[in-house]
């Protein structure tokens, strides 16, 4: 186990098995800090992909009902609190 082999502050990238566990899980292990590297890209990849593909393949919109408002957009983008 890296974190019992350290005493130093340890970083652990969310992804693969780690991506399954909480912040909670992460925390009463040690982890010092969480990074996501590219998997909120990814993942933001995954949904533009599959909505893509039930479009064009299966002419299915229904992906397009379940969209974040601007309101909430243009509030993350300001560094508001979106809710």
């Amino acid at each position: 186990d890296v974190i019992a082999a350290t005493e130093k502050p340890v970083n652990v990238l969310m992804v693969g098995p780690f991506a399954k566990m909480s912040r909670g899980d992460m925390a009463a292990l040690g982890a010092a800090r969480l990074s996501l590297g590219s998997a909120l890209a990814r993942a933001t990849h995954r949904v533009i992909h599959d909505a893509g593909q039930a479009m064009f393949k299966d002419g299915d919109f229904s992906a397009m009902a379940r969209t974040i408002g601007g309101g909430t957009v243009d509030a993350l983008l300001s560094g508001k609190n979106a809710g």
